[in-house]
């Protein structure tokens, strides 16, 4: 041994007896020992020579006391802290097993239900280290002891005794005083005098970063690069480099590791009570249950749980409803271009630029700005697209003006909306006109500019309340709607990435479709537009676990969707937790706000699940009448006939023309 090691050993040697060291990390080096009063195995941390030389003791000590009131079964307690011949220690019992960086060594990124098990023992002990007033601060495999199939946390308290006992000073070291630079916290990595209980927040999510792809977020050849990493750069989408990772579990991580504390889970209680959540049946992880019919059917059924969500969200949030409900009167409505209740169509922008997807992507944010008003009635983009193929068309392809006329007349529409986004200078022109289906007049045209991508979403908000106000609505409600990025999002990139998926999966590339709606909600985790199509398309693969955690987080953030969109998810949500009254009221309520379409289908699934097949058969019988094209309502009308041995009522549901 060396003549430091012999200090120790003779240091403490009335109360422990120094075996061998078993590892060193940045702040200390840890050695096995016995403890000689109580006859038992302990790990001794001694703090390194210029660390200690640089603390007053007393300070630290009283730091390391208050961490020793811990008492968890998830926090690895501490025995024992002092000072010997300048030597600063604290005492640990000594554990079995291995640390969580031995074994990230040994296999790399981990099942994923192992990480997220490890992950809640990690955010328990740090819910209740916080309550007692005690933030880590340096959180890492490092400081994770595996002991069978749970994890301890170690050092807590450490971290902080350092800094406390230096009078708050940045020790530049890596792995001292303020953390360790991998798992830093942008306000840690930036010297903030103010950091608190978020720092391990963020942490955890580096943590659980590394559990489940097998490396750390941010890398660098020094610890400066680290540090400016965690500062100024975005962390790529975890399902980058595992795409099995959940969508409710990517978004959990992600949410951990934004750059503003207030940006974050705001406690670790907040973040194991979502932990918790992901391991239920509906969190998106564990199997689900799937939704079990209450009586014998003659077939397998269509709405297992998740052809429920399929059929419900391809209504609501891939397409919103072709009608909403209108009222009042001005300017369009007053010349007699519309009256109340007439649809309007949103046909694909022209796109004069470069970006191949920005003519969609404003046409589809312009749609979305419409659907908001109460005053007029917008084609859904599924339907249009639907009216494309039934016209030979390709959908969501740009079409002429006559094609237009074509597709209008033919799906109804008085009136639709034609236009362009075209480069002016740095920035964009958008230009809006309102056509009058029959005669094909120009009954409005607006425009307005964007000085760049930043304002271009602002831009298509404004235009959009432009032909709010113009075609009937008034100031007063059109001031009080929502933002438009409030409806969709703020992130351009976001926005895109949801557009091309949308535009993937009806092509049938499934693949791409989710990995681009991955990305939409990677660049915007609260962005409910695009977790409600990444859980359709989930449900159209039969991934129900994921179709339900996509689902569940649509539902959350429910608030930032319109009002159909919103309560197509709501009834979703609750149909797949089996709560049968919540649901009952969303599809009640889509009913009333669009009763040219009769009740949605789902409402039927809803009422057979239930064997109120009476019900089912009258609300089934309605969608018919409404929407005769669509198949799924005969399926259920006669189900409901089967199952009251009425064998002959099939006739009266027979189709009054083909499918499409």
């Amino acid at each position: 041994m060396t003549d430091q090691v012999e200090r120790l050993r003779a240091a403490l040697a009335d109360r422990y007896r120094i075996e061998h060291e078993l590892g060193s990390g940045g702040m200390a080096t840890v050695y096995l020992a016995e403890d000689l009063k109580l006859r038992r195995k302990v790990a001794v941390k001694v703090l390194r020579p210029d660390l200690a030389a640089t603390l007053g003791s007393e300070r630290f000590i009283r730091e390391i006391e208050v961490a020793a009131k811990l008492h968890h079964p998830h926090i690895l307690p501490l025995h024992d802290s002092g000072e010997a011949d300048g030597f600063l220690y604290y005492v640990m019992p000594y554990e079995e097993g291995e640390s969580l960086r031995e074994k990230l060594t040994k296999e790399g990124e981990l099942p994923i239900m192992e990480a997220v098990s490890l992950l809640r023992d990690v955010v328990d002990a740090l819910a209740h280290a916080h309550e007692h007033g005690v933030v880590h601060r340096d959180i890492k495999p490092d400081n994770v002891m595996v002991a069978g199939r749970h994890a301890l946390v170690t050092d807590f308290g450490i971290a902080k005794a350092v800094t406390e006992a230096t009078g708050r000073q940045q020790l530049t070291t890596v792995g001292v005083a303020l953390g360790t630079p991998l798992y830093m916290a942008p306000e840690q990595a930036s010297g903030d005098p103010n950091i608190d209980h978020r720092v391990d927040i963020y942490a955890v999510g580096v943590l659980a970063y590394e559990l489940l792809t097998g490396r750390p977020p941010f890398t660098g050849t020094t610890p400066q690069m680290v540090l400016s990493a965690h500062i100024t750069e975005a962390p790529e989408p975890i399902t980058k480099y595992r795409e099995t990772v959940p969508p409710a579990l990517a978004l959990l991580v992600m949410r951990c590791l934004e750059k503003k504390p207030a940006d974050r889970w705001q406690s670790a209680e907040e973040l194991l009570s979502q932990l918790g959540a992901l391991a239920t049946p509906s969190g998106g992880i564990t199997p689900a249950q799937g939704v079990a019919p209450t009586r014998p059917v003659s077939r397998k059924r269509w709405y297992t749980a998740g052809a429920v969500l399929f059929g419900v969200i391809l209504v609501t949030a891939f397409a919103t409803s072709r009608f909403v409900k209108v009222g009042g009167s001005g300017t369009l409505i007053g010349q007699n271009v519309l009256a109340e209740h007439d649809l309007i169509l949103v046909a694909e922008f022209e796109n004069r630029t470069a970006d191949s997807l920005l003519g969609a992507t404003v046409t589809d944010a312009i749609r979305v700005e419409l659907q908001q008003s109460p005053v007029v009635a917008v084609m859904g983009q599924q339907s249009m697209w639907d009216g494309m193929r039934r016209m030979g068309l390709e959908p969501g392809a740009e079409l002429p003006g006559d094609q237009v006329r074509d597709l209008a007349e033919r799906e109804n529409a008085k009136a639709y909306v034609i236009g362009d986004v075209g480069r002016l200078g740095a920035g964009y022109q958008l230009t809006a006109r309102v056509v009058a289906t029959a005669g094909g007049s120009e009954a409005l045209t607006v425009r307005t500019t964007a000085p760049d991508d930043a304002g271009l979403i602002g831009a298509v908000e404004d235009l959009g309340r432009q032909l709010r106000r113009d075609i009937g609505e008034s100031l007063r409600t059109v001031r009080a709607a929502p933002p438009l990025a409030r409806v969709t999002t703020a992130s351009l990139p976001a926005l895109r990435a949801h557009m091309a998926g949308v535009r993937a999966a009806n092509d049938g590339d499934f693949s791409r479709a989710i990995a681009l709606l991955q990305e939409a909600v990677s660049l915007d985790t609260t962005f409910a537009a695009a977790w409600t199509s990444l859980s359709a398309i989930y449900t159209n693969q039969n991934r129900y676990n994921l179709a339900m955690g996509a689902l569940a987080r649509a539902f959350a953030f429910r608030d930032r969707l319109t009002e159909l969109e919103r309560l197509g998810v709501t009834a979703s949500y609750h149909l797949s937790r089996r709560e049968f009254t919540e649901a009952e009221a969303a599809y009640i309520r889509l009913s009333e706000l669009q009763p040219e379409l009769g009740p949605p289908a789902a409402y039927a699934e809803l009422l057979l699940q239930s064997g109120r097949l009476t019900e089912a058969e009258a609300i089934s019988l309605q969608t018919i009448e409404a929407q005769p094209q669509v198949a799924v309502p005969y399926w259920n009308a006669v189900e409901a006939q089967v199952a009251q041995r009425r064998f002959h009522a099939g006739d009266s549901t027979r189709p009054t023309r083909r499918w499409q």
